[in-house]
């Protein structure tokens, strides 16, 4: 087996478990000591697996610390050991990695690790939780993973997943079995001529759940495939495992040559035509010919619409097996009614009723906060909710799903305010006032974000694929606009700092574009993710800040423009990324030396010109980047009323941080304050330095050790020449 490197993360994680043993005297590492050091890292991955699975971190956390707290102490003997449980979680980490097609092995490999290896210990505790570890999708593929690189040590163990197989591991009926595109796979598989199928739609169908359906038809014995097994062909890990396409080649003759030995292998390829890191489509029809041509396995291929003119361009062989079945996009009501008709399932396995308006309810949420299958989407949706509520229910008598539970849902799996979730219309009125609270002297700003905000995330939004608001704030340095992100971000998301930060600074050369969309070397065997797509998969409702957007070269604009205009990219390893929900901030800063051209004047007192300032901008902006924002907010100058408020609200809450007594600024403070705030370059960026420099400083050097505990009441003021202190 290929060899994995634990992150760095993963490191630290495995020697705090070991330390935890050792303190405390267990002698053995089992894997109670590693799933508490696990939650103690915050991993947002793992936060948010435990999430969408309705298991509280915290629940878990004190459970696990309980039961430590319990495990009998053995003699020190000066070494740890490690549990057979717990070697093995840590090797399957390493088998989790590689079909994750990860350079390092890290936190959430080792956290499904972990629950597949459960030991007693382990289990019991999830089982406190309400949670079944055995009925978890993940953990069974990991079960069919496991197999194919512990018992079969063969190519096809290595390289697929037995679908047969997993289908009945499962005991439930496929969503897709009923599917008119189920059948017609069925009716082409079973002809002599004609007989290899080809899946052709857009990227997003999830085409493996048809498979799954005929999996589930031919083991009931229809068309006489009773004893076949489909394999899912893994050509992602096939290609993993090799550095160059003449060695997948080979690999891929090896492992056609070993399926062939199973009479009534059928084989699954998702993509017939796979970019081998970016060298183009290898053409699996053509290397798949001979094995056609001998009827030795038989096949189902899935493709993008885009290749369909490759399919075209075949010899007569292969255009004359091959079955071109196109996926149409099912309109709405199809889904709902496919919804309606599985959702009977969920009803009797929580023992709870789903109202069809409920459902459909369900089906736009979905599709507005998730980026998975609509219809696998929907359910999972459904799913989860009507597992919070029977954990939390204490009868067994029928309930009824209701709307709040589903918000509630989404709200706890993506870490946003329930009112987003819900469209409280009240809570979006507020908007302005909130951030009000936490930005002085922008009323103008604030106002246009907030109806950037509420106009997106209404019914009436026309593109809710396009980003959540794309908006460019520009005005002098030091009067806000930083601010307005962190308090944006706080009333999004109940978090200042959920910001993706990008220097558009580093990216001033054309050449430069390649870290956000990613690069693969096929001379050299190297791959280099899109910084982009870490960012958004990581946190895929957050503000993406677009640190002076202006420094970026023109080539770097055009993509952003592109992609915001879509609402997705791809990048140069395939993965399709969507900024649906993202909320997109770009800062244009007016400098001293680029005030005259933004419309800016030296003087605090008079307004910007806004033809100006938009004048000024088609200068330095992509035109395009400047054609998809949905609002341009202009930053004023502050006013010296305006930053003495700023200026006693950030002194008073920092002296109150220090030591909670009543701190009394005078005046004349606030108005020395004031004058040298303004002889700043960064203006209001500078408060901390001048704080230390001014009030800080000279207060620890009068007041020194002295106890503050019997004092109510400080008075800070200015005499001119220093700090005055009563």
């Amino acid at each position: 087996m290929k060899r994995y490197n634990f992150s760095a993360q993963l490191q630290q994680v495995i020697q705090e478990a070991e330390n935890r043993a050792v303190a405390e005297k267990h002698g053995v590492i089992v894997p109670l000591h590693l799933m508490t050091s696990l939650l103690g890292l915050n991993d947002p991955k793992v936060e948010y697996w435990l999430k969408i699975h309705n298991i509280d971190p915290q629940k878990l956390l004190a459970l696990l610390d309980e039961a430590l707290l319990k495990k009998e102490k053995v003699p020190d003997k000066g070494e740890v050991k490690i549990s057979d449980h717990t070697r093995e979680a840590l090797r399957l980490s390493g088998i989790i990695a590689m079909e994750s097609q990860e350079a390092e092995v890290k936190p959430l490999h080792l956290l499904l690790a972990l629950l597949h290896e459960a030991d007693g210990e382990l289990s019991s505790l999830f089982t406190d939780l309400g949670v079944e570890l055995s009925s978890l999708d993940d953990l069974i593929y990991i079960d069919e993973l496991k197999r194919s690189f512990t018992e079969d040590k063969s190519l096809i163990g290595q390289f697929s997943v037995d679908i047969s197989q997993l289908v009945r591991q499962r005991k439930r009926k496929p969503l897709a079995t009923d599917w008119k595109t189920t059948g017609s796979l069925l009716e082409v598989l079973s002809r002599i001529y004609k007989n290899v199928p080809l899946l052709v739609g857009r990227p997003g169908i999830d085409k493996s759940i048809m498979i799954e359906g005929l999996a589930w038809r031919m083991a009931r014995g229809e068309g006489r495939f009773d004893s076949c097994r489909i394999l899912h062909v893994l050509t992602d890990a096939m290609m993993g495992h090799v550095k160059e396409a003449n060695a997948l080649v080979e690999l891929l003759h090896q492992f056609l040559n070993e399926a062939a030995e199973h009479p009534g292998t059928i084989l699954y390829f998702d993509e017939i035509y796979p970019d081998f890191y970016g060298s183009g489509p290898l053409d699996l029809p053509a290397l798949l010919k001979s094995a056609l041509r001998q009827g030795i396995i038989r096949i189902i291929g899935a493709t993008k619409r885009e290749n369909i003119s490759l399919i075209l361009d075949q010899d007569p062989f292969l255009k004359e097996k091959i079955q071109i079945i196109k996926l149409k996009h099912l309109s709405a009501d199809k889904v709902l009614n496919i919804i309606y008709a599985s959702k009977s399932e969920i009803e009797e396995y929580h023992n709870i009723s789903i109202s069809a308006p409920l459902a459909t309810q369900a089906f736009y949420l979905s599709a507005q906060f998730f980026a998975n299958d609509e219809i696998e989407g929907t359910l999972q949706l459904l799913d989860m909710a009507a597992t919070r509520v029977r954990l939390k229910a204490r009868t067994e008598t029928q309930r009824r799903l209701k709307s709040e539970d589903l918000y509630q849902a989404v709200s706890d799996s993506l870490g946003v305010p329930l009112w987003r979730i819900s469209g409280e219309r009240e809570y979006y009125d507020a908007i302005p006032e909130m951030l009000k609270e936490r930005i002085i002297g922008q009323d103008d700003a604030v106002e246009r974000v907030a109806r950037v905000i509420t106009t997106r995330e209404t019914p009436f939004n026309v593109n809710p694929r396009m980003p959540n608001g794309i908006m460019l704030f520009v005005g002098p340095r030091g009067v806000g606009k930083k601010e307005l992100i962190h308090g944006l971000a706080e009333v999004l998301f109940g978090d200042p700092e959920r910001i993706s930060v990008f220097d558009m600074a580093r990216y001033e050369e054309p050449e430069s574009l390649w870290e956000l969309t990613g690069y693969s070397d096929k001379a050299k065997g190297e791959i280099y993710p899109s910084i982009l797509t870490r960012v958004l998969q990581k946190y895929p409702l957050s503000i993406l800040f677009l640190e002076e957007i202006d420094k970026a070269c023109p080539d770097v604009q055009r993509f952003f423009a592109e992609v915001f205009k879509t609402g997705a990219f791809e990048d140069s390893l395939g993965q399709q990324v969507s900024l649906s929900g993202v909320t997109v901030v770009m800062t244009v800063k007016a400098y001293e030396e680029k005030k005259k051209q933004l419309g800016f004047t030296p003087d605090s007192e008079v307004d910007y010109d806004v033809k100006a300032v938009h004048e000024g901008l088609a200068s330095l902006l992509d035109p395009e980047l400047m054609g998809i924002m949905d609002q341009v907010v202009i930053f004023k100058e502050l006013r010296d009323n305006e930053l003495k408020k700023i200026i006693s609200r950030n002194l008073t809450d920092t002296l109150r941080d220090k030591w909670d007594i009543e701190w009394v600024i005078s005046e004349r403070l606030l108005g020395f304050l004031v004058d040298e705030v303004k002889k700043e370059k960064d203006k209001l960026r500078s408060m901390e330095r001048l704080f230390q420099a001014h009030v800080f400083s000279p207060l620890a050097l009068a007041l020194g050790r002295m106890d503050l505990s019997e004092r109510e009441r400080v008075a800070l003021g200015y005499n001119g020449k220093e700090l005055t202190i009563e």
